[in-house]
């Protein structure tokens, strides 16, 4: 997703997507990780970024997107 911006815009942007949170993704590292998927798909890309409870399945429905980077 982070790849596809064309002219600093993503096709991905107002997609809703989930993700490894930066919680789980840094698991206590994550002041050490030079960047973190949570952060950046919406930053950079601009999804609607939802997550449910830490290391617990969980889905988004509807206009979705992997939320592989």
């Amino acid at each position: 997703m982070l790849a596809t911006r064309v002219h600093g815009e993503s096709p991905f942007k107002g997609f809703n997507v989930t993700c490894f949170t930066n919680e789980e993704e840094g698991v206590g590292l994550a002041s050490r990780a030079p960047w973190l998927l949570e952060t950046d798909v919406q930053e950079k890309v601009g999804v609607n970024f939802s997550r449910g409870p830490i290391w617990e399945p969980y889905m988004v429905e509807g206009r979705t997107g992997t939320g592989t980077a």
